[in-house]
């Protein structure tokens, strides 16, 4: 096996990306991203959009899109389906902009 050396981190990209698997909190992924270009390319967009998955169990496309590329789904931790479609409605504001209720107190 051969590992490819990550020139200004001094780190074989393998060991990088061990490294970024043990972080769990997207902020502190995004701390690590920022602080080298190395971690920079590993983190995002991967790790920080697809740790934490949340779709529609019927949602064909994305399940495409995910079994597309093995890498994503590698990185997944955690995934929340539901049984159905969510639809969200933004709150209903006057002209001005001031909030006159939001669509869960329209329905009461």
């Amino acid at each position: 096996m051969s590992f490819m050396q990550s020139k200004s981190l001094g780190l074989p990209v393998e060991i990088a990306d061990m490294i970024v698997n043990w972080i769990y909190r997207p902020r502190d992924l995004l701390s690590l991203a920022l602080s080298h270009s190395t971690f920079y390319r590993l983190i995002i967009p991967d790790h920080l959009h697809y740790r934490h998955v949340e779709f529609c169990i019927f949602d064909y496309t994305m399940w495409k899109y995910l079994l597309e590329d093995t890498s994503r789904l590698r990185r997944i931790e955690t995934v929340k389906l539901s049984a159905h479609f969510q639809l969200r409605v933004p709150p209903i504001t006057d002209p001005s902009g001031e909030e006159l209720s939001t669509p869960d107190e329209a329905e009461k």
